[in-house]
């Protein structure tokens, strides 16, 4: 008999319940299953096991919830009752508290069950290695881990806080499916653009779906540039505690109380500092009401301000975790190229988001009824300028001018430089855990960038590379040297110059499908077009 845990999903929407082996993407309330479910049991790797109900569910499509399953499997194909146990929803206030697990009810041979569990804490005391590439957009990750996962027999965990979201595929740069040359990726179109995805979703499913990875015998490489994604990833939850429905719906009041009566973005910083949290306000950028309210539902809940709960465990060189005490064996690089020609892509990048169809990815939320900051996917850079940029157009019945549009692509460059920069400030700069990084030059040829990166992974643990130690110093030391450079820096356009015909395209599709006002659609015009602006050859 062979023992394991599994995260996994309940999906219910099927007349039936399918456990799905992939990391969850759902979320919702408790819901009440039938006492027992009978399963056919597939084993793969070395102790999990992919389930598929062939029983019915009476109701159609109810809450759906990540769940726990401690399983007993004695033999492939073998059928399994698994009675299930009350359901706790995902995210819970009490991030310590551990759904509870489901009971086993396979028959016989309990015996066994003992020698199982001491080979199971022996398996754990060995901790899986773990890749992580990290660096600012445009800089390479996704190349390199894609190359890394076909030498290595890797599978590539996205730690992106954009690319979670389904049908947001442009403005989050995801990479096509064409091209990722059967690499399995996890984490990339999970949930719906409405859906709020936390740093805290992120760690309870990327923890899943490393687990699920090493369980298979394959390397987990973690890709992304969202530093606190990362930093969560690898040391743990904030304690932030959730806000009460009272605290929330008396919040929610308050600030739509402000507003109603013409207060502004001042008024509603001094409504926090007056609160109590007189730390969040200056930190925030102007307008982020969604930052804003749940700052204040956390000083009305706790009686502290957010900035109490902000500090992770090894955040403090008095509280550092050590490399033996992480519960797995990561190998974490920082791919860095000077920024003058980091910046010349990312302008370049820009200009073909636009060309590829970021402003209809942006409609489409407007037509969702979503509004620019409203949630962690309209608060990204490309997409809330592109729908402030579209929402003044619609204002104007439809009608843009080329003087509006280069203001709206110069906002987008520069906002994505200055991503830039603060990605680069991150890991130069926070705490511990950022500085076991081992800073890469990404100009160097992929192959010697891969050769390198796989000839650490499989180096013993215990031996310390020295000479990647002085050459990642090197590589970030240079970092600081580029300051004068960089207040020379000025964008070229090579695909919206003035008076070209790109531009003219771009206006034209704005004609054709923005003419919506307050008091409704001008035609049927704003369905028409789904693909690209621009025809390119």
């Amino acid at each position: 008999m062979l023992t394991h845990r599994a995260q996994a999903c309940l999906c219910s929407c099927t007349g039936g319940l399918k456990l799905i082996r992939s990391v969850s993407s759902f979320r919702g309330g408790e819901i009440s299953l039938p006492t027992s479910f009978n399963y056919q049991c597939v084993t793969w790797g070395k102790s999990r096991l992919y389930a598929t109900s062939f029983g019915s569910f009476s109701r159609s499509c109810p809450s759906l919830s990540r769940i726990e399953l401690s399983t007993a499997l004695r033999g492939k194909d073998s059928a399994l009752n698994l009675r299930v146990g009350r359901i706790r929803r995902a995210g819970s206030a009490n991030n310590s508290e551990k759904p509870r697990v489901a009971e086993t009810v396979a028959s016989g041979e309990r015996s066994t069950m003992a020698e199982d569990n001491a080979e199971d804490e022996e398996v754990k005391d060995r901790k899986g290695k773990v890749i992580i590439i990290a660096g600012p957009t445009g800089v390479g990750k996704t190349r390199l881990a894609l190359a890394l996962a076909k030498r290595l027999g890797g599978e590539i965990i996205s730690a992106d806080s954009v690319q979670v979201y389904r049908n947001l595929d442009v403005g989050s740069a995801k990479t096509p499916l064409h091209e990722r040359e059967g690499i399995p990726h996890h984490l990339i179109d999970i949930v719906d653009p409405s859906q709020e995805y936390t740093a805290g979703y992120f760690y309870d499913d990327a923890r899943a779906a490393t687990d699920l990875v090493l369980s298979k015998g394959s390397v987990p490489i973690v890709v992304g540039g969202t530093g606190m994604y990362l930093r969560w990833y690898m040391n743990g939850k904030v304690g932030a505690p959730k806000a009460t429905k009272e605290v929330f719906a008396a919040v929610e009041e308050e600030v739509d109380r402000l507003i109603s009566q013409g207060g502004g973005w001042d008024a509603g910083l001094s409504m926090l500092a007056d609160a109590g949290d007189l730390t969040t306000g200056p930190s925030l950028a102007r307008n982020d009401w969604y930052r804003l309210r749940r700052a204040l539902e956390i000083i009305k809940t706790s009686g502290q301000p957010k900035s109490a709960f902000s500090k992770l465990r090894n955040d403090d060189e008095d509280n550092v975790i050590e490399g033996a005490n992480w519960d797995y064996d990561f190998h974490c690089y920082f791919l860095y190229q000077p920024r003058p020609d980091l910046y010349r892509k990312i302008d370049e990048r820009c200009e073909q988001m636009v060309q590829e169809g970021l402003l209809e990815e942006a409609s489409s939320l407007l037509n969702a009824g979503l509004q620019p900051s409203s949630n962690s996917a309209t608060r990204s850079i490309g997409y809330q300028l592109a729908m402030e940029f579209l929402m003044e157009c619609r204002e104007l019945g439809g009608m843009a001018i080329e003087e509006r549009f280069l203001i709206f692509l110069e906002e987008f460059q520069r906002a994505s430089r200055n991503y830039v920069k603060r990605q680069v400030t991150w890991f130069r700069n926070k705490g511990l855990s950022e500085q076991l990084f081992n800073w890469t030059d990404a100009t160097q040829p992929l192959e010697v960038m891969v050769e390198a990166v796989a000839k650490e992974y499989e180096r013993p643990t215990e031996e310390v590379s020295v000479g990647l130690k002085e050459a990642s110093a090197a590589v970030r030391e240079s970092s600081y040297t580029e300051e004068k450079l960089l207040k020379v820096y000025r964008t070229r356009n090579k695909i919206f110059s003035p008076n070209s015909e790109a531009i003219k395209q771009v206006l034209d599709w704005i004609r054709s499908t923005q003419c919506q006002k307050q008091s409704g659609y001008c035609g049927d015009d704003i369905h028409k077009s789904t693909e690209p602006i621009l025809t390119t050859t």
